[in-house]
């Protein structure tokens, strides 16, 4: 007992570097239907339910869903949607980082001591998420990919609430963007990858501590 108390006073490790080891084989997490289609094991879904904070409590991400992402997307990105003016915004990666990230500081203006990296920088999170939102159907390891992502932000000093306020000011921000070509099939479609996503780290978020940040550091 000793010897086991010794060294654990010793471990000078951050808690994203001491995460717990919650493995979950991905078919123990992901099912595929027979349309190609993505959803969460009922399982898995006991599991974690009761920290899922958005009313897709059981997300299954079809290919219609992808289909109304990607074209969305294809909008904003190339600065064709109707919110975009290029004399006002500059370029829609602009656009779109500057929206959300004022919109995030509004609601946690706590969280502007995580940032020190340009726009550009702090935006590759978010591009990371997005781009996963479209890979879903076929990345045969965006399970340890995506809790791969949550370890990082531990680093961060992120807990499960603020992955709440981000998806929320995420849905925020798609909507503003996309001007006149926002709809509800839009919305649900992100919101059904958004919270397939959020079950897919909840065993990192629920089950290891945020680090204490005291500085800024670069999002990743």
């Amino acid at each position: 007992m000793g010897a086991a108390h010794s060294n654990a006073s010793h471990d000078q490790r951050t808690p994203g570097q001491q995460q717990q080891k919650h493995h979950h084989h991905p078919s123990s997490i992901l099912f595929t239907t027979s349309d190609g289609s993505v959803g969460l094991t009922h399982e898995f879904v006991q599991q974690y339910v009761r920290h899922m904070p958005f009313e897709v409590k059981q997300p299954v991400l079809t290919r219609r869903h992808v289909r109304l992402i990607e074209a969305n997307w294809t909008l904003i990105s190339r600065g064709t949607s109707s919110a975009y003016d290029e004399a006002r915004h500059g370029n829609p990666d602009k656009f779109f980082h500057r929206t959300y990230y004022s919109l995030l500081f509004a609601v946690m203006p706590s969280c502007r001591s995580i940032f020190r990296s340009s726009m550009h920088l702090q935006g590759k999170s978010l591009f990371a998420i997005l781009r996963a939102m479209t890979s879903i159907l076929h990345c045969p390891d965006i399970v340890d990919r995506m809790q791969a992502l949550a370890g990082r932000h531990l680093t961060y000093g992120c807990e499960k609430t603020d992955y709440t306020t981000a998806g929320v000011t995420l849905l925020k921000t798609l909507e503003i963007v996309s001007g006149d070509q926002w709809n509800y099939d839009v919305k649900e479609a992100y919101l059904t990858a958004f919270c397939l996503l959020m079950y897919l780290m909840l065993p990192v978020i629920v089950h290891n501590p945020p680090a204490a940040v005291t500085d800024s550091v670069i999002a990743t």
